[in-house]
């Protein structure tokens, strides 16, 4: 919840510059809840005794419902990538996070599944206006939010990567060159990935703020509440 009311100081931070500008949204979650018992001894995630996972989902959907119904930002300019490309909902799932229930005008709020070529196509086509998508201009504003689970990742060498649907990822310094491209003067990060302060000497630059639940090189887990904020 504090990590969800900084966001919101953050992006609200900017609402009052951006009366007159277009706001742009990625939200990235490559993990969906398992559904199964798991304990920290096998997944290396939560405390034993936890079962699914809903996190992954839920924090997904909160996030664009902010954006949406609080932040301002059009449905059509917020770009949900999850996990297989559907919405996440199983009889255990409360209500609160399914927008056919609560807003069924929008469901489903996932728009592509959480691929490593479905990132590419989503950031190249922001910046190119191409394959349907809006160019972003410098006027522009452009929030990039993602979740799941971060490592390191590569063959040869090896980066600090977000992890993907499918077993794939996407490298730190691959992300930085494809929003590199996007041309908005003012961007935001929020990462809540293990991991995700190690992207910050990629994503950082003059007109960037940059939010992490974990410093560089430091894992994420549901007991955080406190990550790190780099401006520049």
């Amino acid at each position: 919840m504090k990590k969800i009311i900084l966001l919101s100081i953050l992006i609200a931070g900017y609402s009052l510059t951006l009366l007159s500008q277009q706001k742009y949204a990625v939200l990235i979650c490559g993990q969906k809840p398992t559904e199964y018992y798991t304990a920290n001894a096998e997944t290396g995630w939560g405390d034993p005794g936890d079962t699914i996972k809903n996190e992954f989902w839920n924090d997904t959907y909160l996030m664009w419902e902010m954006l949406v119904f609080e932040k301002g930002y059009s449905d059509k300019n917020v770009f949900v990538l999850f996990a297989n490309g559907n919405d996440y909902y199983i009889n255990d799932i409360a209500n609160r996070y399914n927008a056919e229930v609560r807003h069924e005008e929008y469901y489903p709020i996932t728009d592509y599944s959480a691929t490593r070529g479905n990132v590419f196509n989503v950031f190249e086509g922001l910046a190119s206006g191409q394959n349907g998508f809006p160019k972003i201009t410098q006027n522009d504003f452009l929030f990039v939010w993602t979740f799941g689970h971060g490592g390191i990742c590569g063959e040869l060498q090896f980066f600090p990567c977000l992890h993907l649907h499918y077993s794939e990822y996407i490298c730190d310094f691959e992300l930085a060159e494809l929003v590199d491209s996007i041309p908005a003067y003012k961007k935001a990060f929020w990462m809540q990935q293990c991991l995700g302060g190690s992207f910050a000497d990629n994503l950082q630059n003059t007109y960037t703020i940059f939010h992490s639940a974990g410093l560089e090189g430091q894992s994420a887990t549901p007991q955080m509440i406190f990550g790190i904020q780099k401006t520049k």
